[in-house]
């Protein structure tokens, strides 16, 4: 068969025009690969078939490699859950496709559409210990830190590395939250 036959064969078999095989027409995409596919088993080479198309040779070795009936299908299993494709992953998880190729690259398929975070040490609380000033003793250093008005972190680092200064600045804070707090509960 002459390539303009198989064009002709392939346009009418998807319903295109030639003409749309042979341009760049977004909608003849499927076609135009079909197309090159057959060309490609009447035995003409990548180089003729870019020549016909108009286009780089790499592009033609990408559209040929890309057809469905060569195109593999990833079927990823997400918490114990086979998908059929990632398309019905991403819309049953609520994510984009990206985002499952990108966690399948990872290794974090099981994480994805949990959220932001590390999930591979998510452990709930975190290993958190109860923290104490005064009278008061709150779940974690975090939690202590943001009742106060700092940064979640801000407990755990001067208790940590902190000067004996940052280390009185923090019970004065204390102190005025406890009075802060007592008052609200007088009124």
């Amino acid at each position: 068969m002459t390539p303009n036959t198989i064009i002709r064969t392939t346009a009418e078999q998807h319903g295109v025009t030639a003409e749309s095989i042979l341009s760049r027409d977004k909608s003849a995409t499927l076609a135009r690969a079909d197309a090159m596919t057959a060309m490609r088993k009447e035995g003409m080479k990548f180089r003729e078939i870019a020549e016909h198309f108009e286009r780089h040779i790499s592009t033609v070795h990408q559209v040929i490699g890309r057809t469905p009936k060569h195109r593999r299908v990833l079927k990823p299993t997400i918490r114990g859950v086979t998908y059929d494709s990632v398309a019905d992953a991403a819309d049953a998880i609520g994510v984009s496709q990206n985002t499952i190729y990108e966690a399948r690259r990872r290794g974090t398929l099981d994480h994805v559409g949990l959220g932001r975070g590390n999930h591979r040490n998510n452990l709930g609380h975190g290993g958190a210990k109860p923290f104490t000033i005064g009278e008061h003793t709150w779940p974690s250093m975090a939690v202590a830190s943001i009742a106060l008005g700092y940064h979640r972190d801000h407990i755990g680092n001067v208790m940590r590395k902190g000067s004996d200064a940052q280390r009185r600045a923090l019970v004065r804070r204390y102190m005025k939250w406890t009075a802060d707090n007592a008052k609200g509960a007088a009124q």
